[in-house]
This record gives C-alpha cells, sequence and structure tokens, in this order.
C-alpha cells in the first residue's frame, strides 16, 4: 500500500515537473521511508501512552532518531520489516526500563553508556546499500554519531553521579544507546554474512 502511494505520489510530482524523471527511484525510496517513520513514530507513541510511558517514550524515540541518523546500521527488506522491528526493539527497551531493579538503576546505565560509547566509536557509522555515502560524508557521519554518543554518555554519567532524580532520563538514554549499538551489530553480523555467501 505504501508502494502503491509512493508510486503515485512520484508519477504526480513528475508530471507537474516538480523532481527529474531521472530521479524518480530516490523520490519513492524517500516517501517509503517516510511514510515508514511516520508509522512507527506514531505506532510507538501509542503504546507508550498505554502503557503510561508517555515521557520514556518521547525521550526514547527523540533520542534514538538522533543517533540512528548518523549512526546507521541494520534496515529491513520491507516496510512492515521496519515497522515490526523497530517496534519490538522499543518494547525490549521498555520492558528493560520497566523492570529494572532501582538498585541497579545508576550501575546499569553507567556501564551500558560505556561500553555502548566504545562501541559506537570503533564501528559507526555503517552505511545502507540503498544509501550510500557521498563524498565526505562518511566522515561527517563518523563525526557526528561520535559527538551526539559522547553528549548522551557525559549526561548519564552527570545524572548517575550528580542528579539521581533523574535518573530516568539515564536508563533511557542507555537503552537508546544500546537499541543503536544492536542495530549497529546486527547489520556488522548480517553484511558479513552477505559477502560470506557470495
Amino acid at each position: 500500500m505504501m508502494q502503491r502511494i509512493s508510486d503515485k505520489l512520484t508519477n504526480f510530482l513528475i508530471e507537474k515537473n516538480i523532481v527529474r524523471n531521472d530521479d524518480r527511484e530516490i523520490y519513492i525510496y524517500g516517501l517509503l521511508a517516510m511514510f515508514s517513520t511516520v508509522i512507527n513514530f506514531f505506532l510507538i507513541l501509542f503504546i507508550g501512552l498505554v502503557a503510561g510511558l508517555l515521557f520514556e517514550t518521547l525521550i526514547y524515540l527523540f533520542g534514538f532518531a538522533l543517533l540512528r541518523c548518523y549512526c546507521g546500521g541494520y534496515h529491513a527488506k520491507t516496510q512492515l520489516g521496519c515497522v515490526l522491528s523497530f517496534t519490538a526493539i522499543y518494547a525490549l527497551s521498555m520492558a528493560a526500563y520497566y523492570f529494572l531493579p532501582a538498585e541497579y538503576n545508576r550501575l546499569f546505565s553507567m556501564i551500558s553508556a560505556g561500553a555502548c560509547l566504545i562501541f559506537i566509536f570503533i564501528f559507526a557509522p555503517i552505511e545502507h546499500k540503498n544509501r550510500s555515502f557521498e563524498g565526505n560524508e562518511y566522515k561527517k557521519f563518523r563525526l557526528v554519531s561520535r559527538i551526539i554518543a559522547l553528549m548522551y554518555g557525559f549526561m548519564i554519567y552527570s545524572i548517575s553521579i550528580f542528579f539521581n532524580q533523574f535518573i530516568k532520563v539515564a536508563i533511557v538514554l542507555s537503552l537508546v544507546m544500546i537499541s543503536v549499538s544492536f542495530v549497529l551489530a546486527l547489520a556488522l553480523v548480517l553484511n558479513e554474512r552477505s559477502e560470506y555467501n557470495d
């Protein structure tokens, strides 16, 4: 359905001379990605609202989107796969948040942030075959992903050590870093498997 809508909308833009026919596939891919993002956002927001975790969900969505944008990583082959995989990652993160014993909040946040920071520094960004890096984008994305990860790490450590009353924010941000590290690791594993099979 989203594919049909993207096709029709792109055809309309071409007919109105808003975009060139040569760029057709790029616009279709971009529209599909946009629709998928919007569906993911509202689905996750609805789940967070129903679960009584709206504040945590908003932090998670914003934090994940910002870091993931520059880190790259695994992409599902279909839009449905994208929605389901992100929903599963979010659900596991919120389950970890909900069931984590309070006495481990600080330790969990600091250890996971430290480990993920190292992982992101080593492996990010990972490009997707449908969206290759152009020019100096790799260097730019590498720098920005490191800055964002450092910023999250600084916030997590500052909260955990000095501002324990905001520990919920630290936990959610550490879960964001775990989630992004997971999609990076998944991309690495699947890319290696694909190269081995080729």
